[in-house]
């Protein structure tokens, strides 16, 4: 099975031409059921949409079936928005939240696959 060496804190780090082929720059899950990634934005905010920053050198499709939750209290996740896919290399995505929806913890997460976010940007009202 596929270990990841590439930890959470890539997704994070404002590089957005990043690909992870070259210089491991991006976060990448273990092939599982239901990877996710979760920031925590330290104080409840109104979420407006979530910026993905897709791989940029091969294998964009993987992003697909995408799910953007969001939680007050990192217990109890409602669905903000969603993305069908599949993505596409060098693919910059927004999802949008519905309204009112509001959080300190945000997750990106997919059904069956690798996770792969060269970059993850909430943004906030």
């Amino acid at each position: 099975m596929f270990d990841s060496i590439d930890p959470p804190t890539l997704a994070v780090d404002g590089i957005l031409s990043s690909s992870v082929a070259k210089g491991h720059r991006c976060f990448v899950s273990k092939f599982e059921h239901m990877p996710f990634f979760q920031v925590d934005l330290r104080i409840v905010h109104d979420i407006s949409f979530v910026r993905i920053f897709n791989r940029m050198d091969v294998a964009g499709e993987r992003f697909q079936n995408a799910s953007i939750l969001a939680s007050v209290d990192g217990v109890q996740y409602k669905t903000c928005g969603s993305f069908k896919g599949p993505g596409l290399t060098r693919q910059v995505i927004d999802i949008a939240c519905a309204e009112e929806t509001n959080g300190r913890f945000v997750k990106v997460q997919i059904l069956n696959n690798f996770l792969q976010l060269c970059e993850v940007q909430v943004y906030t009202l």
